[in-house]
């Protein structure tokens, strides 16, 4: 399935990802960023998984996600 803007479905992070990696990439002048969330956790939310906040490289028991290998690429 094709990701919607902000479902926070794991194709969404992925796509979301790329394109601000690049974005820092294409910038030398920039000297760092910072991944808010580690790993997901517990949270109220109407998103794609109820309670829990989803935006993390690491799922909330700590299992790597796809987006995890992508900023270890970079």
């Amino acid at each position: 399935a094709e990701p919607v803007m902000a479902d926070h479905s794991i194709e969404w992070q992925q796509d979301f990802t790329e394109v601000y990696l690049k974005a820092f990439a294409d910038r030398p002048f920039v000297a760092g960023s910072l991944k808010w969330n580690g790993f997901d956790f517990h949270h109220v939310t109407g998103w794609a998984t109820p309670n829990i906040n989803s935006k993390g490289i690491l799922t909330i028991d700590r299992q790597k996600k796809d987006v995890y290998y992508l900023f270890q690429a970079y």
